[in-house]
């Protein structure tokens, strides 16, 4: 009876440590899903070249900072193609932050593998990470840059790239 009391006040010692990690657990699985399918529907936009929608998935600091309609059609003119298909899409989480038991900023970076365009050509990847939620700085919830990377060579990276800083 004795080791029955001291595993039954284990127990609930132990549920009263983890259920806050459960919670945090469960909602960053959801807001993970969530941008799951914001970026399915920002594929959609990409397909259809729709910059309006496109670039309200930015968050308001880039929107303030960028012409994002200007960007988005540049990056179409560069790019001189149709995209059409891709064969992954992953998410990964890069920032989290947790304050009082709630998550307070939550990073996560998306990437689409293998993107297929009209002409047959295929790009290894092309992506973004957007901040899902900043309580510190709200502004910069969404998407800060992002990029389709062209060709992957000793020198680095040769990218087409919407929100980012021009040098």
């Amino acid at each position: 009876m004795r080791y029955f009391r001291l595993s039954a006040i284990l127990v609930i010692i132990l549920l009263a440590f983890t259920s806050c990690s459960w919670e945090k657990v469960i909602e960053e699985d959801r807001l993970v899903n969530e941008t799951k399918e914001e970026a399915e529907q920002l594929f959609e936009y990409l397909k259809n070249e729709d910059v309006e929608n496109l670039s309200s998935l930015f968050c308001q600091k880039q929107q303030n900072e960028h012409d994002l309609s200007a960007e988005w059609k540049e990056f179409y003119s560069e790019l001189d193609d149709k995209i059409l298909s891709y064969d992954n899409l992953s998410t990964m989480v890069t920032q989290r932050s947790v304050k009082d038991g709630q998550i307070t900023l939550l990073v996560i970076k998306v990437t689409f593998k293998n993107i297929t365009m009209e002409s047959g050509k295929t790009y290894e990847e092309m992506g973004y990470s957007t901040d899902v939620r900043d309580n510190v700085f709200p502004e910069e919830e969404g998407i800060g840059v992002f990029a389709l990377t062209l060709e992957k060579n000793d020198d680095g990276y040769k990218q087409l790239a919407v929100g980012a800083d021009r040098t």
